[in-house]
């Protein structure tokens, strides 16, 4: 989703004689589906305005025909942020609120780069109620790097299944991280939930891939850290 800080630049009586056409704009925005909420900050130095989750040039495109922005008597910054819960999370993948609470239609995502996760991996971050509106999965590309390991954690209300594509993993799992398992390229794995466990690579020169999905649309909301865990043995 999108937070947008509109910033007046002009005194309030310039401002003033646009005040019509901005409201016009925003009806627009909201009869479009793109806008969720807005309002006047406080003191009276410009606006708020809250975009559903959408193409970042829509947005960008919706806001240079801004009466304020376009008249040169305001300017905007755009936060993008992920809503994971509460009723903000029900809207961040929803452009349709008669949907039911997710997507009504198939969507395709291309993510542009890795983001670290809770338990400290780069995951290449693909179906999610945030990017897709899924309501009960969520599929990810996670990538190990030579010698990397993840925190010792569980999730705490979901399940996962993980298919390793290329190099070989090993996790110790179970109470006290006690039991150790590795898989290989071709590997399936599958983690109950609740269950801790600490994945990582076992190669110290080439990474490791695997497409991990769970049983939760936001999948690092159940994460679970667990700093003062570690394995009884080297595996």
């Amino acid at each position: 989703m999108f937070l947008v800080i509109l910033t007046y630049t002009v005194p309030l009586d310039e401002i003033d004689a646009l005040a019509a056409e901005h409201r016009a704009w925003l009806d627009q925005q909201y009869a479009s589906g793109l806008f969720v909420g807005s309002g006047r900050r406080v003191p009276r130095e410009g606006a708020v305005i809250l975009c559903r989750q959408a193409p970042r040039d829509e947005v960008e495109a919706a806001l240079a025909n801004e009466p304020f922005v376009r008249a040169g008597r305001a300017r905007y910054e755009i936060i993008e942020f992920r809503a994971s819960s509460g009723p903000l999370g029900e809207l961040a993948g929803d452009r349709h609120p008669e949907s039911n609470g997710g997507n009504d239609t198939c969507v395709v995502i291309r993510p542009p780069e890795a983001e670290n996760t809770v338990q400290g991996l780069p995951t290449f971050v693909g179906v999610s109620q945030e990017s897709a509106g899924a309501q009960a999965l969520c599929l990810h590309l996670v990538r190990f790097p030579p010698g990397g390991r993840a925190e010792a954690h569980l999730h705490a209300n979901h399940e996962s299944a993980i298919y390793i594509v290329r190099g070989e993993v090993e996790a110790w799992h179970g109470e006290g991280l006690s039991e150790y398992l590795t898989a290989r390229a071709g590997d399936f794995i599958y983690v109950p939930a609740g269950v801790p466990h600490l994945p990582g690579n076992r190669s110290d020169s080439e990474p490791v891939l695997a497409v991990i999905a769970r049983t939760d649309p936001n999948e690092q909301e159940s994460v679970v850290l667990l700093p003062d865990t570690h394995p009884s043995y080297a595996g």
